[in-house]
């Protein structure tokens, strides 16, 4: 049975889709809805031996790549400031 009155904290919300060890290109914020497919096992198999902190950063990377390559994409540039701009430049990559 499903909690009726869930709750959940900042200190949860805050830690939310936390970008582990990558950065995003700039201007470029995380979706809120995430897309699911399903590939052929034997790519499923070699996805799910990555360590999950580096399964979403190599599939993003190698969604933009492919995505920079057609003509009809075209990105969706939000403002950065300049503090957030900082912080990108200083996370490791």
């Amino acid at each position: 049975m499903p909690n009726p009155n869930p709750k959940q904290s900042s200190g949860f919300k805050k830690h939310q889709y936390k970008l582990v060890g990558e950065e995003l290109p700039p201007g470029e914020k995380l979706s809120r809805k995430s897309i699911s497919i399903k590939f052929p096992q034997s790519i499923d198999t070699w996805l799910r031996s990555l360590p999950t902190s580096e399964r979403g950063a190599w599939l993003r990377k190698v969604v933009w790549e492919a995505a920079q390559k057609e003509e009809s994409f075209k990105p969706i540039r939000m403002e950065v400031s300049q503090e957030e701009e900082g912080l990108s430049q200083d996370q490791p990559g």
